[in-house]
């Protein structure tokens, strides 16, 4: 009778214990029962340093609140990630944005507390509002717009539109954005909401975010066309796909409030959590 080669029958116990307890992850994970760790996020912190952070955090300092919050909520454990949401909320009460966006997310996913989509909504609308006006003053129509970034005199102002007129005839979309902005103001030129429009049609055509931002504003406002609140959420929409911050945002409001589109609040949750990916995306924490 034949023997069985003892190193050879273990090497086989071994490989089969492995493929065993590959099924039995595999298992687990479809029914449901593998166990969700926390988000991507910093190392834990060092025990002496969270006793540090937790002094700083107890004082009252925002960003180490912040920063507790984060350290607690990497650990995957339920008790820690319930008392992150104490200090993000802190944090975020005092009106740190990062805070404010990781109290969305928890609302969102339901994570360290109840899932709360309305509390989502108002965490990510929070977030967003100082990030946003500030963007904003360098992007709405009418305000800092490619070209001149000091006031000129008119003779250089004519000078200006001149410029930006040939390369715009030329197919330059942001000659074309800056033309129509110029015209809008009166700057360098009569102004002419109406020529304005068809400049920055001209631009968002040719695939410019802001321009399609300044339609949708045009349309909603009624500036240089007829009011028309489904033009203008199309033209949003259409800023978003190119990463406009302030368009998201606009949309997020409209589906929020019903304007101009139903009530949705599932798709307003979308345009706000996009709007702060957006914002948040290549900001550092502070």
């Amino acid at each position: 009778m034949r023997k069985n080669n003892p190193k050879r029958l273990g090497g086989f116990l071994g490989a089969l214990t492995l493929a065993l307890s590959a099924l039995s992850l595999i298992a687990g994970a479809a029914l449901g029962q593998t166990k969700v760790g926390p988000l991507p996020g910093p190392s834990p912190e060092p025990p002496a340093e969270l006793a540090a952070l937790q002094r700083k955090a107890a004082s009252g300092d925002l960003k180490a609140q912040f920063e507790l919050g984060q350290a607690l909520d990497q650990t995957g454990q339920p008790a820690d990630q319930t008392e992150a949401i104490k200090w993000f909320d802190l944090a975020a009460q005092g009106g740190h944005p990062q805070a404010q966006l990781a109290l969305a997310r928890a609302y969102e996913l339901g994570r360290g507390v109840p899932l709360d989509l309305a509390l989502a909504r108002q965490w990510y609308r929070q977030a967003c509002q100082p990030q946003a006006s500030s963007q904003a003053a360098s992007a709405r129509p009418g305000q800092a717009r490619p070209g001149p970034t000091k006031k000129p005199s008119a003779q250089e102002a004519a000078q200006d539109f001149k410029r930006f007129l040939k390369a715009a005839e030329r197919g330059d979309p942001l000659a074309q954005m800056t033309v129509g902005v110029m015209l809008n103001r009166g700057q360098g030129a009569p102004k002419d909401p109406a020529a304005a429009v068809k400049w920055w049609r001209r631009a968002a055509e040719s695939g410019l975010g802001v321009a399609r931002m300044a339609l949708g504003e045009a349309y909603e406002r009624g500036e240089g066309v007829p009011p028309d609140q489904a033009q203008a959420l199309s033209w949003y929409r259409l800023a978003a796909e190119k990463d406009n911050v302030q368009a998201a945002l606009a949309l997020a409001r409209a589906y929020e409030s019903g304007q101009g589109v139903a009530v949705d609040e599932a798709e307003a949750l979308k345009w706000y959590h996009l709007a702060a990916d957006l914002l948040y995306a290549e900001r550092p924490e502070n």
